[in-house]
């Protein structure tokens, strides 16, 4: 049975897998926005492509930079992707917990089982995750405005 995200993230903060930082490591962030347009841009001259594996990682692994990005923003750093995905929803209730842990159940069975893709699996989370990558990068890009009008 799927933990709800508030008891995962209060599993995680207790085990210590979520880390307060003592400052926002703005360059950090900076890059890991320029490195996820390269994705996001690699991603593009795939969409034709049927190596739907290559591309259902390459999604997983951008959604997952870019909320790295964002939670660092709030001085927030995981050290795994389910108690990532857990501090993000939490602490920003418009994402759907559910849908992050399909996401990485799937990611993990491909990492570690050899699972393939279809373009139906594609199919299913395009629409979501086109529209989070957009939120997170945004958000990200505003704090970043906001943090460099301080300095």
């Amino acid at each position: 049975m799927t933990k709800t995200k508030e008891e995962t993230n209060s599993e995680c903060q207790e085990n210590g897998d979520i880390v307060l930082l003592e400052y926002i490591p703005l360059g950090r962030i900076k890059s890991i926005l320029r490195l996820t347009e390269q994705d996001e841009t690699v991603l593009t001259h795939l969409e034709e492509s049927e190596a739907y594996t290559l591309r259902y990682r390459l999604i997983y692994d951008i959604l997952h930079e870019l909320t790295q990005a964002l939670l660092l923003c709030d001085c927030i750093k995981s050290r795994n992707h389910y108690c990532l995905f857990a501090k993000l929803c939490v602490t920003y209730p418009e994402f759907d917990w559910n849908f992050f842990e399909v996401l990485r159940k799937k990611r993990n069975g491909i990492a570690y089982y050899g699972e393939e893709v279809s373009q139906k699996d594609l199919d299913e989370i395009y629409a979501t995750i086109t529209k989070y990558m957009k939120i997170l990068r945004e958000e990200t890009e505003r704090r970043i405005k906001e943090l460099e009008k301080r300095i």
